[in-house]
């Protein structure tokens, strides 16, 4: 994605280029956080004269959201087609419409996934999600530990997950009809997709956090879309928890 000034969004695709993480911005990225975690914490609230309590929901969806949290631990089991089936039934199209909303209709959000850890066929795939269809088609095959551990900005240390979930934008598909507007609307789209899968995470028992440190251009190159005005929004990296 270049700056274009003609360009119907030339800013948000400014935007985009001047916050790209790749080997030569990550290390200065991170000494920023670094920087940033040395200082005292303390998060301004507002607050109004009077606050008028209401009744706490305690319905199923109220006990699902409160189950939903970012957890980084890990077990070795690997994801079985029916758990797939699962996660991914969060993006599916419905009759008369999608689960998910969209700005006009435009839907700029698809879903590939590295399989790290997964049943046959879908070992070491990486696979791209059919929402129309429900289901998988394979594009192409993970890397070695060492590159998806980079790209994904998991230090060697860090538990494997099971399967790393990458939300991927076409901003011409609503760029074009909201121009520098539409680049807010689809970063607001990847947001629905991400709690959706959060909370399907928590009704199916399994463990899982967002990263929004991948490199850009090399994990859009890795899933086949070099070439494409394809970004990499948001990362998410699902599997078994380390304990039940």
């Amino acid at each position: 994605m270049r700056y274009e000034p003609d360009h119907p969004a030339a800013l948000f695709n400014l935007f985009w280029e001047g916050s790209k993480l790749n080997r030569r911005t990550v290390r200065a990225f991170a000494e920023r956080l670094e920087a940033h975690d040395r200082l005292p914490h303390d998060p301004a609230e507002l607050v109004y004269p009077q606050v008028t309590a209401l009744a706490p929901a305690t319905d199923p969806l109220a006990t699902l959201s409160l189950l939903r949290r970012s957890e980084r631990r890990f077990g070795p089991a690997p994801l079985s087609t029916e758990k797939l089936a699962a996660l991914f039934s969060a993006f599916a199209r419905r009759p008369g419409g999608r689960l998910l909303p969209s700005a006009g209709g435009r839907y700029p959000i698809e879903v590939f996934a590295l399989l790290l850890a997964a049943e046959a066929p879908w070992q070491g795939s990486i696979v791209y999600y059919d929402g129309a269809k429900h289901g998988l088609s394979r594009v192409g095959s993970c890397p070695d530990e060492a590159i998806w551990r980079e790209l994904c900005n998991l230090p060697e240390g860090a538990d494997r997950p099971a399967a790393v979930l990458v939300f991927v934008g076409f901003p011409s598909r609503i760029t074009e009809r909201y121009g520098e507007r539409g680049g807010r609307f689809l970063l607001l789209e990847a947001g629905h997709y991400a709690q959706s899968l959060g909370l399907r995470l928590a009704f199916e028992g399994l463990a899982g956090y967002e990263l929004g440190g991948l490199y850009d251009d090399p994990v859009r190159d890795l899933l086949g879309l070099g070439g494409t005005d394809a970004i990499v929004t948001l990362g998410y990296a699902v599997g078994h928890p380390a304990t039940p």
